[in-house]
């Protein structure tokens, strides 16, 4: 047995993402699984599953630019705030006004739904190229058992 195949059963395989008020959990390994048997049962299921996939990745792409812009507007305001203070009569400098907004919780709860966010559309990006892997592998086996015929 290969080293990642002891793996199969991990919980990496598991993929928990939030989009909007909904929440999409599956087990990429169970979805990509198939057998030579059911392969025309699965030929025609997976354009529905691949296509999911792609339009939650393209709707997370777009809700992650929604977040940097959150993001940036907050970094923004809260900018401008910190130059608006004064230190011993003097504003704060920009290096202090930087430091005020990324420690600042608003910042940081932007900055972590970026991430989060990110992180969910990476994992959909690996879930299409996984699928792209299946048809490619269905279709040779489906060609071959027809050669065998």
């Amino acid at each position: 047995m290969g080293l990642i195949a002891k793996y199969k059963g991990s919980t990496i395989f598991t993929i928990n993402i939030k989009y909007g008020k909904e929440k999409i959990n599956f087990n990429l390994a169970k979805e990509l699984k198939f057998t030579p048997e059911a392969i025309n049962g699965d030929l025609k299921t997976q354009p529905t599953k691949y296509g999911f996939c792609l339009l939650l990745h393209k709707s997370l792409l777009t809700e992650f630019e929604k977040a940097k812009a959150d993001r940036k507007r907050i970094w923004g305001k809260l900018y401008f705030k910190a130059k608006e203070q004064k230190s011993n009569g003097r504003p704060y400098s920009d290096e202090l006004c930087k430091a005020y907004v990324e420690k600042h919780p608003n910042y940081i709860k932007a900055s972590t739904r970026c991430i989060e966010v990110k992180d969910w559309a990476d994992k959909m990006f690996s879930c299409i190229r996984a699928f792209e892997q299946r048809k490619d592998l269905m279709q040779t086996i489906s060609s071959n058992m027809r050669q065998e015929k």
